[in-house]
Formats: C-alpha cells, structure tokens, sequence
C-alpha cells in the first residue's frame, strides 16, 4: 500500500470511529441531494485536495492539503437560511478529533502516517443549502506524510 493509500485508509478509518459511529463515511465527493440521511443522520467524505506529484525517494515530508466534509440535514423547521450551530459545533469537534487521532496514528511497521499537521492551515468552513436542507462543515488541513 502506497503512503498516500495508508494516509487516507487511516483517515477514513479515523472518521468511521467517531463516537457513537454516527457518520457514513466515504472517500471522494458525495452528492448530497441523493444522500440517504434518513439511513444514516450524518456523512464524511474524505477528500485528497491537493498534493505533491514530483516526490523525492525517501518520502520525507511530502505536502498534501486533506479535506473532511461533514454534512447532516437542516432542522426541519428550517424556512430561512439558518443553521443549528450546536450541530456544527459538534461536527467541528469531531472533526478535531478526527485529525488528533491522525497525528497519532502509525502504519503496520509502526512508522507514523504522517509527520505532522500544519497548524496554520487548518481551516474551517461552514455550509448550507436550503434548497437540499443539508448544513455542515468542511475542515481542510495541511500535512507531510
């Protein structure tokens, strides 16, 4: 398995983990108008944003921008555009946890999946859609893996 294969097996993994497992988790863009949150209240798609091609043989410190999307429905009271913070405040911490546990994680031969976040670009973006009653948010960050 290549390192970018492990680094986002492991970040899937890490979002299928998120107490209580109330997230459906997938790797790539989700289209939320056909999402079946009636299924599953919560979703995750895990992206790769942006990357290194050109990458030196020893792979140290190979640059890669990650994305986490975490979406669920609008209330459904929801006439105006308004989101449930309370909601989005939790997604924000699950998120956070998601890349606490990342920095932590370590392959089969024990090696770290990454060797660190980029504090700095760590940003957060929330999101909704009164048209397709989702709301959410999406985490980007930078690591070197």
């Amino acid at each position: 398995m290549s390192p970018r294969h492990t680094l986002l097996a492991t970040l899937k993994k890490l979002a299928e983990e998120v107490p209580p497992r109330k997230y459906f988790v997938t790797r790539g863009p989700v289209n939320w108008l056909t999402f079946d949150f009636a299924r599953h209240a919560c979703g995750i798609a895990v992206r790769f944003e942006d990357g290194q091609l050109l990458r030196s043989a020893d792979r140290v410190g190979i640059p890669a921008v990650l994305a986490l999307d975490l979406v669920t429905t609008l209330p459904d009271d929801a006439t105006e555009p308004g989101i449930d913070d309370t909601v989005l405040d939790r997604m924000i911490d699950d998120a956070e946890a998601i890349i606490r546990g990342l920095t932590a994680s370590s392959d089969t031969n024990g090696d770290p999946v990454i060797f660190g976040v980029k504090p700095s670009s760590t940003r957060i973006v929330e999101f909704y859609d009164l048209n397709l009653g989702v709301q959410g948010v999406i985490a980007t960050f930078e690591v070197s893996y």
